[in-house]
């Protein structure tokens, strides 16, 4: 699986939309995958499948429920997962994507 940084992504995923539609082919969207080490994120994975083509894109949000936790600012709960602050959608230049899990002590 192609693992990007967050600063080449539009780069790519531009490329990409632009080959299929002018030479009407099928390039393969898993494989864009914006990953923690990417984004500084914790614990989460973002992976798009699917073609722009056949319209079936789904956007796949991957998180460890069982990974290490650690607290949050206010100490009040423990941060499983986040993408601490918005990314964008892999593949979606346009849309972005916020997400935080936590449990309360």
């Amino acid at each position: 699986m192609y693992r990007a940084h967050h600063a080449r992504m539009s780069d790519i995923e531009t490329d990409v939309f632009a080959y299929e539609r002018a030479m009407g082919e099928h390039i393969d969207c898993r494989a864009f995958t914006l990953t923690s080490e990417a984004r500084h994120m914790r614990n989460v994975k973002l992976d798009v499948t699917g073609t722009a083509r056949a319209k079936n894109l789904k956007l796949i949000i991957t998180v460890d429920l069982m990974a290490e936790r650690s607290d949050s600012k206010s100490g009040k709960s423990a941060i499983v997962a986040s993408t601490e602050g918005n990314v964008p959608v892999p593949g979606m230049a346009d849309m972005k994507l916020g997400l935080n899990v936590y449990e309360t002590k």
